[in-house]
């Protein structure tokens, strides 16, 4: 399987599609909410999200595609709001452990999500997968319309997106919010173009499903230990998250430098560390930095931050692809990323 230089550049504008609309329109679909109430846009998002893997299962062209891909954004804002919303509900009323369990079965869904659709294209084909995404869809939105009660509760009010990033680029800010957004770019880099290496290796999708699955698995792994080593004042912040960039740099030099089935497969475990080391001490270095009071403000600064990074990641580096190679690309993203390792540390000590 080759790529041309101009389906680079669609590649990675197909991946970029998907958080940019989580990011522009999650502000209105929590107006919505507070309009047609919680459960509703909860339900909204699950159909919105079965129709949109239905139209990637009839697609033929990627304007088709990217309309899919934009479904499914907005879907994921909606149902990342209602379920929230919903959570919040219920722990109140009961179950402390809700939170705990929608973040497993999250992960769980990251981790093995890949592993299962490599499996099912391998035997069947992509249109067969997101077919099947948006059957089991529909089965969750009919559980859904029975389980989940009526929410009275609308929406927490928030801040809007102009105070948000204002926020972001304060000096309180910024560095972690530059840590939060370069480790999202990187995974949602590795998770679109890992997979392209990997096919020019003659590997297929369950070859490739077992790369993003192990990558994304890694990272989960990672960030308890990560957590518990910082939490006993062995590891500082801005240490931590420096070396997180730079394994994540030395990740994408393995894939570029040595693009075997060896060589990706390490470099899908490198990355997967750093993405794993990244996260959580970006955001206690964000939470550290600013007020208690201000919690709701860092949440806010941490998702934008993230999903900036998740659409602009796969954006730059398939129009560097188009414009060159995928190896250059890769390897203007390691330079990136050593920059910013060296960046954050040397910053962050001079603030001391």
């Amino acid at each position: 399987m080759r790529i041309g230089h101009a389906t680079f550049f669609t590649l990675g504008f197909l991946l970029a599609i998907y958080p940019a609309a989580e990011l522009l329109l999650k502000p209105l679909i929590r107006t919505l909410s507070s309009t047609l109430g919680v459960r509703r846009v909860l339900l909204l998002g699950l159909a919105g999200s079965a129709v949109a893997s239905g139209a990637f299962a009839i697609a033929e062209d990627a304007d088709v595609i990217g309309m899919a891909r934009l479904g499914q954004g907005a879907a994921a804002a909606a149902v990342g709001l209602g379920a929230d919303a919903v959570l919040t509900r219920w722990s109140r009323s009961g179950p402390s452990r809700s939170y705990g369990g929608y973040r497993t079965w999250k992960a769980a869904g990251y981790a093995l999500g890949p592993l299962l659709g490599g499996i099912v294209v391998a035997f069947s084909g992509p249109p067969a997968l997101f077919m099947l995404l948006a059957i089991l869809t529909a089965a969750v939105v009919a559980w859904a319309a029975v389980a989940v009660p009526m929410i009275d509760t609308a929406v927490a009010a928030s801040e809007s997106m102009t105070d948000l990033v204002r926020s972001l680029l304060s000096a309180s800010c910024l560095r972690p919010a530059l840590a939060l957004g370069a480790g999202a770019a990187a995974v949602s880099i590795s998770l679109g173009f890992l997979p392209v290496l990997a096919a020019h290796q003659g590997l297929g999708p369950l070859a490739s499903g077992v790369l993003v699955s192990g990558l994304v698995a890694v990272a989960a792994l990672v960030q308890l230990p990560v957590r518990r080593i910082r939490d006993a004042g062995r590891l500082a912040d801005h240490t931590g998250i420096g070396i997180g960039l730079l394994l994540a740099a030395m990740g994408f030099a393995a894939a570029a430098f040595a693009p075997t089935v060896a060589g990706l497969m390490s470099a899908g475990v490198i990355l997967g560390a750093g993405a794993g080391v990244i996260a959580p001490l970006g955001f206690t270095y964000l939470a550290r930095r600013n007020p208690p009071e201000q919690l709701s403000q860092v949440v806010g600064v941490a998702e934008i931050s993230t999903l900036v990074g998740g659409f602009a990641g796969p954006l730059v580096v398939g129009a560097i692809a188009a414009w060159s190679t995928l190896t250059v690309a890769l390897l203007v993203v390691t330079i990136c990323l050593a920059a910013a390792a060296n960046f954050l540390v040397l910053a962050a000590r001079d603030s001391r």
